[in-house]
């Protein structure tokens, strides 16, 4: 069972499938470091183990995983069954018990927990007392460190630290059902395209994975897995959801490129898709991903165009008659 040690870190031991989808299962000894921001790996207890030896074998980053929930459907003959998924891959752990399974389920969720301020107070300040003079009081401040910046928050009595109230449900929104098939998927070039596919066996998916983007209304900022097919980009509450938060058509978008403006320049990694009604700011978790994911948005938006405007072409020569004449055309009289 999970246990605490000397340092205050989260660890014992669990079978773990080092190999991916090798269904072999090892007894290794884990420890969830948040000081190293991982969970580390060992082939024993490194109290056990010579000193040249008590490297990890494995470390899983803390701000890679996405959630940690119990498998028991992915993996029907293994007990006591759960699953990390990770923007590279899952991991599959079997614990002692039901009761540990629980345990290690929650302990990795909480520690793998991204907590974003809902607002950042221009110029990092507040003032502690009234403008009259009146008695100055106490003001608590929640410092965190996101996209690599250290913010003070400052909290206002009373006010809810998490933000739980997302504006993407409370706008006006696009939704749709998860789509019929029309082609096998192309190209899938996101961090968690094995997921994608087999949620959507039939979407031509493009990209998705991981990012953590801005709300509308309270600018909290929360993770969402997004989806990028020939129609749309989409964002999901997580990745096994069916139905997304929102769906934005790429008719829609004008544009997708580096932030250059906005409330959170300070934000590493960030960019933006310009649409009709709203610029979403979107922060990846490395440079490479924001990338990909501006070069996709951009091709898929490109393409789209393309192929709206040879749509409106024939469109046009069938409902006037126009008729191609070397390098004119003519309505024939």
């Amino acid at each position: 069972m999970p246990y605490l040690d000397v340092q205050g870190r989260i660890c014992g031991f669990m079978n773990f499938e080092q190999d991916e989808e090798s269904g072999r299962f090892f007894r290794r000894y884990f420890v969830i470091s948040l000081e190293d921001d991982c969970i580390l790996c060992y082939m024993d207890n490194p109290m056990n183990l010579p000193e040249a030896a008590r490297r990890p074998i494995l470390e899983i980053q803390l701000t890679n995983i996405s959630n940690a929930r119990i498998a028991e459907k992915q993996r029907p003959k293994v007990e006591y069954c759960f699953v990390v998924t990770t923007s590279k891959r899952e991991f599959y752990f079997q614990a002692d018990n039901h009761r540990d399974m629980e345990d290690w389920v929650n302990r990795i969720n909480n520690a793998s927990k991204i907590t974003v301020p809902s607002s950042v107070v221009p110029g990092g300040t507040l003032p502690l007392g009234d403008k009259n003079g009146g008695d100055a009081r106490a003001v608590s401040y929640k410092t965190e460190v996101v996209g690599g910046v250290v913010i003070r928050t400052p909290v206002q009595p009373g006010a809810q630290l998490s933000g739980e109230s997302e504006s993407d449900e409370e706008v006006n929104v696009y939704t749709r059902e998860a789509p019929s098939s029309e082609s096998s998927p192309k190209h899938v070039a996101g961090s968690m395209d094995k997921t994608a596919a087999r949620l959507f066996p039939g979407r031509n998916i493009i990209e998705s994975g991981w990012c953590v983007k801005q709300g509308a209304v309270r600018k909290s900022w929360k993770r969402r897995y997004f989806i990028l097919d020939d129609q749309g980009i989409s964002y999901y509450k997580s990745d096994q959801e069916k139905i997304p938060i929102r769906m934005i058509p790429l008719k829609e978008i004008s544009s997708c490129k580096v932030a250059e403006h906005g409330p959170s320049i300070q934000r590493d990694n960030l960019f933006e898709i310009i649409s009709a009604g709203r610029t979403f700011f979107v922060q990846a978790y490395t440079p490479g991903e924001m990338a990909s994911w501006i070069e996709s948005i951009s091709d898929a938006i490109a393409t789209k165009k393309k192929g709206l405007e040879q749509s409106v072409f024939y469109l046009c020569n069938e409902t006037t008659g126009f008729e191609k004449q070397g390098t004119l055309y003519s309505n024939n009289g």
